[in-house]
């Protein structure tokens, strides 16, 4: 009871919060810069794709993305010059999986895919086990996981060592 009346009261304050004067002025400012952020992301999302169609089976290999951005956003905006896009300056998708998809194409999403599978069920099975850090690793695999929808980790090497890392812990003989 306590603990959901201090909830309730928190969510309470954040709705005021965000209601009222200055709060709603930055909530509003908020929602005006993510809908510029999701125009933005559907682009280089379209650019991923696009560069993925040319070569779906083994990609176009590393680094296109970066190089081949500005040309395959140009088309998109004179073809669509009605659109509302915004012309983007940026070297990677915002999303790891199409990044992986545009870049190595089908064969190496699902070899990355495939690797972090077995991790998580390796993790999944060890945990089962009684292993008192499978349920850590298994649930930095489904944050990465889950972060890889809205961003890209796998060439910010800090974020992929520890991705990487996270993945052999959890295939590594218990």
């Amino acid at each position: 009871p306590r603990v959901a009346a201090t909830l309730a009261g928190l969510a309470l304050v954040a709705l005021l919060a965000v209601s009222v004067g200055p709060g709603q002025r930055a909530w509003a400012q908020f929602r005006r810069e993510k809908a510029v952020s999701v125009v933005n992301r559907t682009m280089m999302w379209r650019v991923a794709l696009n560069l993925w169609k040319e070569h779906p089976l083994q990609g176009a290999g590393l680094d296109s993305y970066r190089t081949q951005y500005p040309q395959l956003q140009s088309e998109i905006l004179a073809a669509e010059p009605k659109a509302g896009w915004n012309y983007v300056v940026t070297w990677l998708p915002h999303e790891n999986y199409l990044y992986l998809l545009c870049e190595t194409g089908l064969l190496g999403l699902l070899l990355f895919l495939g690797f972090w599978g077995g991790a998580a069920w390796r993790a999944w099975r060890q945990s089962a086990a009684g292993d008192r850090s499978a349920p850590a690793l298994l649930l930095a695999l489904a944050g990465l996981a889950g972060i890889s929808l809205l961003n890209t980790f796998s060439n910010i090497p800090p974020t992929a060592l520890a991705g990487f890392l996270i993945m052999g812990l959890a295939v590594w003989p218990a």
